[in-house]
């Protein structure tokens, strides 16, 4: 761990990491942005998971220059954006 650091989270794997982080911050009616293409893992997490729980994804192909400001427009329309 980080010398000094108040407090550290430590996880087995990546995608144990990527889903107990958006669990924590997403609730019904929010979104998140996310760009594409995302490992296997976090992919069917935002397209079959988050959906259940009411959240709403918008993607953006990566290298895609406005892109990531289109999907942050879509998505501040539908709820309140919690996760880029």
């Amino acid at each position: 761990l980080w010398d000094g650091a108040e407090a550290a989270l430590v996880f087995s794997s990546g995608m144990a990491a990527i889903a107990t982080t958006l669990l924590t911050f997403l609730r019904p009616g929010d979104a998140i942005v996310h760009s594409d293409p995302v490992y296997g893992g976090t992919e069917f997490l935002l397209f079959k998971i988050l959906p259940q729980f009411g959240v709403q994804r918008f993607g953006f192909r990566a290298g895609d220059e406005g892109g990531l400001e289109r999907a942050v427009e879509e998505a501040r329309k539908e709820g309140p954006l919690k996760v880029i």
